[in-house]
């Protein structure tokens, strides 16, 4: 099932460097995001952002099949990835360097250089690993504010669902998180 490109309005330069109007963006998810979206139970949402959202099967196949099936997460349009040998190879090569991050972590990073994608993780390891490469990295927060600001979902959903994730133990800074609930409540 392919979906409707161009819906809402695109991500933008500061959000995007060096992207233009209507250059693609991809946005890589790594495990930690998609879990706490489907803790906070707008896992769905997700994918009304104006992008194209990827992950490698190693991340799909692991951590997010107990919640949903392959076909379920190609019908929302995520685009799963399956790692080629050199891929595989280069995860191997940079674990050697780098004990401290998965090869689900590697195969994040890795689709962020091939894709030219923004690597949405909760991982600080991950994270600072991607940018000491120039990667732009963003997390949970970061993404659900583009929802709640494209009315893609409510403030008040958006505060129920940080309140899921946040009761839920997902790894969220705390006072960033009660800052939008309070602020989404009232509106």
């Amino acid at each position: 099932m392919e979906r409707e490109r161009g819906v809402g309005t695109k991500i933008r330069n500061s959000e995007a460097p060096d992207r233009g109007d209507n250059e693609e963006i991809y946005c890589i998810l790594d495990a930690s995001v998609m879990l706490d979206f489907i803790e906070g139970r707008i896992f769905s949402h997700l994918f009304s952002c104006p992008c194209t959202f990827i992950t490698s099967d190693i991340i799909a196949d692991e951590e997010i099949n107990r919640s949903y099936t392959r076909s379920q997460l190609h019908e929302l349009g995520l685009i799963i990835n399956e790692l080629e040998p050199d891929e595989l190879i280069n995860i191997m090569e940079l674990m050697e360097e780098h004990p401290e991050l998965s090869p689900k972590d590697f195969s994040a990073y890795l689709f962020s250089v091939k894709y030219n994608g923004i690597l949405a993780s909760g991982d600080g390891a991950l994270r600072r690993f991607a940018e000491s490469h120039q990667i732009t990295c963003h997390g949970t927060l970061w993404l659900l504010d583009h929802l709640v600001k494209r009315r893609l979902l409510t403030p008040p959903e958006g505060a129920k669902a940080l309140g899921r994730m946040l009761n839920g133990k997902r790894w969220l800074p705390r006072a960033e998180c009660e800052k939008r609930i309070r602020m989404w409540e009232r509106r």
